[in-house]
């Protein structure tokens, strides 16, 4: 519980009435558990929306492999479990956060400016798919593509972008170089 203290102060006819304590309920809104959301048929269709998840999840599965600079380092069930649970925390119930297990270093500036184009026109494609299921998923006013695309680079490996190791094999020896100083 919220306790607000102020002062009230009204002066009626010489009368002052104090009130100094003030206990604000907590508004708690209940919010439905994962098995049952994932359990959950969606709305006038047969399928629930574990199924759909399914679907989304192998989507992005498909695309995170085709990628040759992102290295998925997770096994096909735990992505699915991993996607699972961050589209519910995320989209399902926003007042959660999902935990992303990452640093933002220069690799991930690189991998923003590569890949967030890619990651708009899935989360686009999932909108559409979805709104074809008659389901509201990624149909809120706050919802954006950011979310996909920390989740991405959360379960992937970003290959350095900056490797220029078969560079330098076919580099000359510096050492078997000789200088001319024109002398």
């Amino acid at each position: 519980m919220f306790i607000l203290y102020f002062l009230f102060i009204v002066n009626n006819k010489n009368r002052i009435f104090i009130m100094e304590k003030m206990t604000l309920p907590i508004i708690v809104s209940n919010k439905i558990s994962k098995e049952k959301w994932l359990s959950q048929n969606i709305n006038y269709s047969s399928f629930d929306n574990k199924y759909l998840m399914l679907i989304l999840s192998n989507y992005m599965k498909i695309w995170i492999d085709s990628n040759t600079d992102l290295d998925r380092f997770i096994d096909d069930n735990t992505f699915y479990d991993k996607f699972t649970e961050f589209i519910y925390c995320e989209y399902i119930t926003p007042l959660q956060t999902y935990l992303y297990d990452y640093l933002e270093d220069e690799y991930y500036e690189h991998y923003n400016m590569t890949y967030s184009d890619d990651i708009n026109d899935i989360f686009i494609y999932f909108k559409d798919y979805t709104q074809k299921f008659n389901s509201q998923l990624f149909h809120g006013k706050d919802d954006t593509s950011f979310p996909l695309l920390q989740f991405v680079y959360d379960v992937c490996d970003y290959v350095d972008p900056y490797n220029d190791d078969n560079m330098l094999e076919d580099a000359p020896d510096i050492d078997d170089m000789v200088f001319d100083d024109g002398f």
